[in-house]
Formats: structure tokens, sequence, C-alpha cells
């Protein structure tokens, strides 16, 4: 717009332009030196969600599972379907009915995924046993495709697009509000390959190997973990869970509330499991922990795939 009204403004004659040259020659030099605005100084700007779902705690304290995520509506091929959402799956999947009714090859590759405004191609599906609810349910492999805020204060996780060369990333990457850059940890690669979410916790000098679980709403640690946390596995406060031959084969305990730290918060779990014969991403001897949806039901979690940063805000 400069340029313009420069263009149109009368410039002055020789016998004149003595006062105005000068002038005239810093505001092009200042013209010069600004340039375009470039991708990199562009200041980060809030995306809209391409998608959100519901986040559901609906089990009483202690109990077993009981956090979950409501199904989003997705266009798979053309068709208009509800899938599930679970970041703690490495690989998503689709109903055997729903593969058969879409007439998808036997190879499990989808050629076109839409959710919301964005496409992905080529995506990869397990084929399970059909469900009367869902017709089937995204993993990590396609939810790192996307960032994540997990906002528990309204129950609701939201999907945005991650920027691409179309939408190139702002010098400082946009944080939803609430948190600061004082709120994130590094994600850590997944122990078997896949895109699953995991980083580190730090508790008394010891590091805890730890992964987001959406599944449930307690929080689950082995024997390694409690030590690490002070839990005796015989202590006043450490009680059996039983009820399922599953859970029994397990040697499951319910453990009193504890806080967690993670970066600058102390997490407060509505429950926390203990197990001991639950197998783990790496060995009995390595403390490991799966944080449920209930340590964040009164908190911000955003998890960055675009920039791999895990973010956690404080209490509502």
């Amino acid at each position: 717009m400069t340029i313009a009204v420069l263009s149109r403004c009368r410039v002055p004659s020789r016998a004149s332009s003595g006062v105005f040259t000068p002038l005239l020659g810093l505001l092009m030099l200042g013209l010069v030196l600004l340039g375009p605005t470039s991708a990199s100084s562009q200041a980060a700007v809030a995306p809209t969600p391409v998608a959100e779902a519901v986040i559901l705690l609906h089990d009483p304290v202690g109990s077993l599972g009981g956090g979950e995520i409501s199904a989003i509506t997705v266009a798979i091929h053309g068709r208009m379907l509800p899938v599930s959402l679970d970041v703690g799956s490495r690989a998503s999947s689709l109903a055997s009915d729903v593969v058969s009714a879409l007439g998808l090859p036997p190879t499990g590759l989808l050629d076109s995924l839409n959710i919301g405004p964005t496409v992905l191609h080529q995506v990869p599906f397990l084929v399970v046993a059909s469900s009367s609810s869902e017709a089937g349910s995204l993993g990590a492999d396609v939810l790192s495709h996307y960032d994540l805020l997990f906002d528990g204060p309204a129950h609701l996780l939201r999907l945005y697009a991650q920027p691409s060369a179309s939408r190139p990333a702002a010098a400082t990457p946009w944080l939803p509000t609430g948190l600061t850059a004082a709120d994130c940890l590094p994600l850590q690669p997944d122990p078997k390959g896949g895109e699953r979410l995991f980083f580190d916790l730090l508790v008394n000098g010891h590091r805890l190997h730890s992964r987001l679980e959406t599944g449930a709403i307690w929080t689950g640690m082995n024997p390694a973990a409690a030590r690490v946390l002070g839990v005796q596995p015989s202590g006043p406060n450490v009680h059996p869970l039983g009820g399922t031959a599953s859970w029994d084969a397990y040697n499951a305990t319910s453990v009193a509330t504890v806080r967690l730290p993670i970066g600058r918060q102390r997490l407060r779990p509505i429950s926390i499991q203990l197990y001991d014969g639950l197998p783990w991403q790496t060995g009995p001897d390595d403390p490991e922990l799966d944080l449920g949806l209930g340590a964040i039901r009164d908190r911000l979690l955003f998890v960055s795939y675009s920039t791999h940063q895990i973010c956690i805000g404080p209490p509502a």
C-alpha cells in the first residue's frame, strides 16, 4: 500500500527537491529493509479444529475402565461413518462388515480418509470383528497427522490440522490459551516403532517411561514405577481389585491417590492401578506408567505432533 501511495504523490521538481529527497530516500530504504513478510516471521494464529469429540468420564472413583472418547464422523471412500479415537493403539481398524459393504481390498489400505476438511491417502487398517455402534477406530498412525487438545474442563477432544506447505508454521508455534512453552515436555519415540504418545517423567531423580492412555479413567503403573513413587505394594492404601478373571490374572491392585509431577504441574489421578503381570513396553524393571483421562479432568493437555511436544496446563 505504501508503494501505491508514493506512486500517486507529485514528485517535487529538481529545484525544490532538496528537502524531500532525503526523506524519500529514507522511506524507500525502509521498504527495502523490511521487505515482504515471510512465513517464518508470521505470528502464531489460533487454528480452527477440524473435528471434536466428547471425553466421557462416567465410572465411579476406583473402578476399572471408565474413560473413553466419543466417536467422530469421517468419510471413508466418500461414505460417512462413525469411528472411535484411540491414541494408545498403534494401528487403525475397520469392522469386517464395513470392509465388506465398502468393497475394500483385503490388503487393508484405504485410498482416502477425510476428517473434516482434511484428507489422508493410502491409510492402512486392520480388520476387526463388527461392532453395532462404530465402524472402526483411528489409532496413533492416523491421529499423529493432527495436533490434539484434550480439554478436561470442557470434556472435549479437538483435532487440529498440522502446518503444511500451504499453511507454513509460524516462528512461534501456536499453543492453546492457558498453556505456555514452560508447560511442555518433549515426546519420546514409541518403543515399538509406532506413533503412540510417550513422554518421560522425572520423579525423585528417576526416569518414568510414561504413555498417554485415552481408553481408561484410571492411571496404571508397574511395580518398578510404584517403587519410584514411594508406593509399597503391601501398604495400607493398596487394595486388591477383583471381579474379572482377566484382571485377576494381572494381580491388579488399587492405589490411593498420589501426585504425579509432569513438567511444572502435579497431577492427581482419580485412581491408580498397580499390576504385576500386565505386559509392558520394555521390561518389568523399567518404571512405566499409563496416564489415564481422569488425571487431566480439570486441565488442558495438548499433544503437538507437529512440534513433538506434550503440554499440560494448571487446574482450571
